[in-house]
């Protein structure tokens, strides 16, 4: 019998040596500076948020490799921080266009151009979404508008020669396209767009464009 009672107090004590020994165990790791939950702000499951120019260099790199969805998502997350970037809502509305996002496109071209009104990229690009669109009276100003503000960027005057040929009208297609051939638009690059072609024919126009190819080639010798 004395046996067993000593047998008995020995598992007793063992037990309540175990017993406090976890819970000495629990305190400290409650206590540890490096059990940090997601909910703490400066835990380390919190997302550190990009620099506004590796959002660019990053939405960028997306677009080129027609990773667009990617795209689309770093750019709508950042803008919540950087919701005054130009650079950032002109990529994003650039991203949606590709998307074919025409809707969303001009949300955001729009939406740079009431914070920014002097930028002609962003009257540019809505110009072309416009054309998408089929709203070409509204594109006419848009583009408009990106000449006013920069009047000698060759994209801009190739943007505008296009708009102009797809509305048959011709003679302003044809200045446009004769400004974007002096400052610094390829023929090859007015070959590749199909509205294009067909002023490409014309008598008034092919001496001209002759002329610049001509030029371009002995540039390059």
């Amino acid at each position: 019998m004395k046996k067993e009672k000593k047998t008995l107090f020995i598992f007793l004590f063992v037990l309540l040596l175990v017993i406090s020994v976890t819970n000495l165990l629990v305190m400290q790791l409650n206590k540890s500076p490096d059990m940090q939950t997601a909910g703490n702000s400066d835990g380390i499951q919190q997302e550190i948020p990009l620099k506004a120019s590796e959002v660019l260099n990053n939405a960028a790199e997306l677009l080129n490799n027609n990773e667009l969805a990617a795209a689309e998502r770093l750019l709508i997350k950042a803008i919540q921080k950087h919701h005054n970037n130009a650079d950032m809502w002109l990529l994003l509305g650039t991203v949606h266009y590709r998307q074919e996002k025409y809707a969303l496109a001009e949300n955001a071209f729009r939406h740079l151009i009431r914070r920014k009104p002097d930028n002609a990229a962003a009257y540019n690009n809505l110009c072309e979404t416009l054309k998408k669109l089929q709203r070409y009276s509204e594109a006419k100003a848009a583009i408009g508008n990106a000449l006013r503000i920069s009047p000698n960027r060759g994209e801009i005057l190739l943007n505008a020669a296009s708009l102009y040929a797809i509305l048959h009208e011709d003679k302003q297609a044809l200045h446009f396209l004769k400004r974007a051939l002096n400052n610094g638009i390829t023929p090859e690059e007015i070959s590749d767009i199909k509205e294009l072609i067909h002023l490409l024919e014309r008598p008034d126009f092919m001496n001209y464009y002759q002329q610049q190819i001509r030029q371009k080639k002995e540039q390059k010798l």
